[in-house]
């Protein structure tokens, strides 16, 4: 006997909403042969993939239980769609930066008009806040004069104070290992390069990209002590490794994160044709 087919539970996949706190949340759901019940929130909105047999009881209790998550998750996109549409540069995804491997929301605002005395006044300042959504850390607030919103302007002076904290950071962090493995290059430079990420050549010259502050510290440490080690061996011998090991003994971890480019929740989709540093050109 042929059993009749089943329709969905009061209702099926498409667009939908749920009630929370006298608003009314949309959301688009999903339906497929999975055994729980996901929530996925980017520039589309709230998307809930659920199991083919669960009900929409079911479904809207896990949405009542997660509203307040929802509704951060949801007030952050809204504020990121703001820069979206900046036309920022290809290292700004989503009105997202990543700074030393954690997402930072981008929030640009305008200092507008402000009372002094019994005269309004115009502030040419406007500023941009690295908000990590992900700790309790200040924001990172940097001031553009003149009120100069045209991505042009933002996205210069952001990538300008991105190289300042690249040189900064990257430059502590080979002073450390320096003293630590006896190593020390001639010279070190800062570099714009996309399919390396450090190289040192045989006159002892250590260059490491600009991108690598977008990266958690152990990562860049990797690097740093990676190029420090050509220092000794200019190759990548077995001899190589063992300096490289002496000074991180879990370098190959480090490694692996570097080889998969966990930003935090934000990755590049470009990196992925990115050469591991492993395998640049000797003395290049």
């Amino acid at each position: 006997m042929k059993l009749p087919r089943l329709r969905w539970p009061l209702g099926g996949a498409g667009a939908r909403s749920f009630s929370h706190m006298g608003s009314e949340i949309p959301y688009t759901l999903t339906r497929s042969a999975r055994k729980s019940i996901g929530l996925k929130i980017d520039q589309r909105g709230l998307t809930v993939a659920a199991p083919r047999w669960a009900s929409l009881g079911s479904i809207e209790g896990v949405l009542e239980a997660k509203a307040q998550w929802i509704e951060r998750k949801l007030r952050q996109w809204q504020e990121s769609g703001q820069h979206r549409s900046l036309g920022l540069p290809d290292w700004i995804r989503e009105g997202c930066l990543p700074y030393l491997g954690r997402a930072h929301l981008l929030r640009l605002e305008d200092s507008g008009t402000s009372q002094s005395g019994h005269t309004q006044t115009h502030s040419a300042r406007a500023t941009i806040r690295l908000i990590n959504p992900h700790g309790a850390a200040p924001a990172i607030a940097l001031h553009l004069e003149g009120a100069a919103t045209d991505p042009a302007t933002v996205g210069g002076h952001l990538k300008r104070w991105l190289d300042r904290q690249a040189r900064t950071h990257l430059g502590a962090r080979i002073a450390h290992y320096a003293a630590q493995m006896q190593l020390v290059p001639a010279r070190w430079q800062l570099s714009s390069a996309r399919t390396r990420w450090g190289s040192c050549s045989a006159k002892g010259v250590v260059r490491l990209s600009a991108r690598l502050i977008h990266y958690p510290p152990e990562v860049i440490d990797y690097v740093v002590v990676h190029e420090l080690a050509h220092l000794r061996e200019l190759n990548h011998s077995a001899r190589f490794w063992a300096v490289v090991e002496a000074a991180l003994p879990d370098y190959r971890e480090r490694r692996a994160l570097l080889r998969h480019h966990p930003l935090g929740q934000f990755t590049f989709p470009e990196d992925t044709d990115h050469a591991d540093p492993a395998h640049h050109a000797q003395g290049g």
